[in-house]
């Protein structure tokens, strides 16, 4: 039977109706009743599955591998996931180099494109020396390969040099700056505000490939449209953003619930896209890239390797310091080389949307079963607000597309 989801419409003119939702169709309708969807059914019978993108949990699959430099930081953000992991410590160049040996060969994918991240454990560009080293090292590796490969260094973007400017400019690395956008809101929660703001521009002028990552709070999530005309106005060079949405049970203190947050969130964010249409910035956000494709797993499956070599599936937990990190710990590195656990790795990315939760979800082709971390982490209440989020979000994308 062909599989059809029904979900209510809460707000707007078409309040109290129902959108009958056929993922694997790409096919939507409007109905007043449950009854309706058999003949729903009937009219899209003929029309062909799409194709659901398998994401394999078999580690030689695996196209993403993010470094974490250094535990290092010269900022306090105050919503920062890997803050209790702070230290010295600082990656050794001979064993990233072995790490891009093992990650970048010419037998493994070919024809694929790879993708490299430099991200924060600390803050990347404070262990410049062995970043530039291992961009550079990574290029030329890919260079015996049949394949792309994308470079990108996740910063507060704090600090910039021409040696920093130079190095992007001939590999094609880009610059992800993690900014508040609103000059009050990056003091309150970053700090550096004009530093930041002046960095980023100068990046931007001299042609790297700059994007933003904006952490939405109680503070500026009234403020989303408001926040893509600054940026315009502000950094106009930069045209690509991402708002992520809070996860940390402490962060909501405002709201009289999570749920209501998570609406706040969808209304505001649409509005907030419009109005980024308009100005030419692609605005996006991790509910937006997961329904935009079928799938049957969130997570595109990766190596997240640690300044102490210890190689994990995500980012998120990435320091033996945090709960439950060995749950999460898929192998290691050394001088010598580095060790995949595939046991270790395949309970990591076989969650996806065979969940039991999932099954009469009409996002279960999307969200796919979410992050396994937050998975992980949530407690039953917060998974249920995630999942309500998602399909709320879910709604209001079909009704603009289809309606």
């Amino acid at each position: 039977m062909i599989e059809v989801f029904t979900i209510p419409i809460t707000t707007g003119a078409n309040r109290g109706k129902l959108l009958a939702y056929a993922p694997l169709k790409k096919r939507v309708k409007l109905i007043d009743v449950q009854s309706e969807v058999d003949d729903f059914r009937k009219e899209i019978a003929e029309v062909p599955d799409s194709q659901v993108f398998h994401i394999s949990p078999e580690p030689d699959s695996f196209r993403t591998l993010m470094l974490l430099p250094n535990n290092k930081c010269n900022f306090h953000c105050a919503y920062c996931y890997s803050a209790k992991g702070r230290s010295s410590l600082e990656m050794s160049a001979s064993m990233l180099r072995k790490a891009l040996e093992w990650f970048i060969r010419p037998d493994r994918l070919p024809r694929k494109k790879l993708t490299l991240i430099y991200i924060g454990g600390g803050e990347p560009l404070l262990s410049w020396p062995v970043v530039k080293e291992s961009i550079e090292y990574a290029v030329a590796l890919n260079q015996k390969r049949e394949g792309g490969i994308y470079i990108s260094i996740v910063t507060n973007c704090s600090i910039i040099d021409e040696d920093i400017i130079n190095t992007c400019l001939k590999t094609g690395a880009g610059i992800c700056a993690s900014y508040d956008i609103l000059e009050d809101a990056q003091n309150k929660f970053r700090g550096h505000y004009e530093e930041v703001t002046r960095n980023i521009n100068i990046y931007a002028s001299r042609g790297v490939d700059v994007g933003i990552t904006t952490v939405v709070t109680e503070e500026n999530i009234h403020r989303m449209s408001e926040m893509m005309e600054v940026m315009h106005r502000t950094i106009p060079q930069v045209e690509q953003v991402s708002f992520k949405p809070l996860v940390p049970n402490d962060s909501f203190t405002r709201f009289a619930s999570k749920e209501d947050y998570y609406q706040s969130f969808v209304d505001n964010f649409f509005a907030a896209k419009q109005r980024a249409d308009e100005l030419g910035i692609r605005l996006t956000c991790p509910y937006l890239n997961a329904v935009s494709v079928l799938q049957d797993r969130f997570c595109e499956g990766k190596f997240v390797l640690a300044a102490d070599g210890n190689i994990t599936g995500c980012n998120f937990v990435s320091s033996d310091l945090e709960p439950k990190f060995e749950e999460f710990k898929i192998g290691s590195a050394s001088e010598q080389g580095c060790t995949i656990d595939n046991d270790s790795a395949h309970r990591v990315f076989s969650h996806n949307n065979s969940l039991e939760l999932c099954s009469e979800c009409p996002a279960k082709y999307h969200c796919a079963g979410g992050c396994y971390a937050e998975h992980v982490y949530m407690s039953s209440e917060d998974k249920e607000t995630y999942c309500d989020a998602m399909r709320l979000f879910l709604s209001k994308c079909l009704e603009i597309k289809y309606l």
